[in-house]
């Protein structure tokens, strides 16, 4: 799986190059400045047809996407999208009722903080977004639950309140591959 991803990512990869070496010069400058109307016009007009590509948002003022694929500017990393899943999203927090009698803990071994997520469905170590709630934010999987939560995502918060306060949600979330050189 990780050599066809890999392949996917380059010929993405190379579609972006292409791409955005033939943007005119004006919009060139705008993805500097993340002018998201401007890219999004000639995204939809010169390369939406033929390329089948996303409309770009820019919530942080930092990102483009074109088919699958999150140009970040400002030197960050190249992320791709390699699958979206819709599901139910809660939360934890590290209280021996939630949890284990090691709380702190995570089922890798590394000890819990912001950015862990517990899932049953993806393997360890995998990235992921949750676009429509926390943005560009990446999580990790590093945490499991019990087996009859078979398809859910598990973000840990530091309190149980905040926990309690997320709740539950049917959300889709992004497994992104980091392609930085």
């Amino acid at each position: 799986m990780k050599k066809t991803i890999q392949k996917v990512f380059i010929m993405r990869l190379i579609l972006a190059i292409l791409i955005t070496s033939t943007i005119p010069a004006h919009t060139s400058a705008a993805l500097i400045d993340i002018n998201t109307d401007s890219i999004s016009s000639w995204l939809r007009t010169k390369i939406a047809p033929t390329a089948l590509a996303d409309e770009t948002k820019a919530k942080n003022d930092d990102l483009a996407t074109i088919s699958g694929l999150a140009f970040i500017t400002s030197g960050q990393p190249l992320i791709g999208v390699v699958k979206v899943y819709e599901t139910f999203v809660t939360a934890y927090s590290s209280s021996v009722d939630e949890t284990d009698s090691t709380p702190f803990i995570t089922a890798s071994g590394k000890r819990v903080r912001d950015g862990i997520v517990a899932a049953n469905f993806l393997p360890m170590g995998t990235k992921i977004r949750i676009p429509e709630i926390f943005g560009n934010k990446v999580f990790v999987v590093e945490d499991r639950m019990a087996r009859r939560h078979a398809e859910k995502v598990d973000i840990w918060f530091p309190t149980k309140q905040e926990a309690k306060t997320f709740g539950r949600k049917k959300l889709q979330i992004e497994v992104i591959e980091d392609f930085s050189l």
